[in-house]
């Protein structure tokens, strides 16, 4: 069954290599953050419902 919601927004994070756009994405979409995270390559999806 579809998620109710009353507002959907949808964000690409984007930008060099080794800033922040993974740790950002996880700390808003999971409510955590760490250090540790291994460089990646591509795109990173994750869903955060408000």
């Amino acid at each position: 069954m579809a998620e109710e919601y009353d507002f959907l927004f949808k964000s690409i994070v984007v930008g060099d290599g080794g800033v922040g756009k993974t740790a950002l994405t996880l700390r808003f979409s999971k409510g955590f953050f760490t250090e540790d995270y291994k460089m990646t390559i591509g795109v990173v999806a994750k869903r955060n419902s408000l």
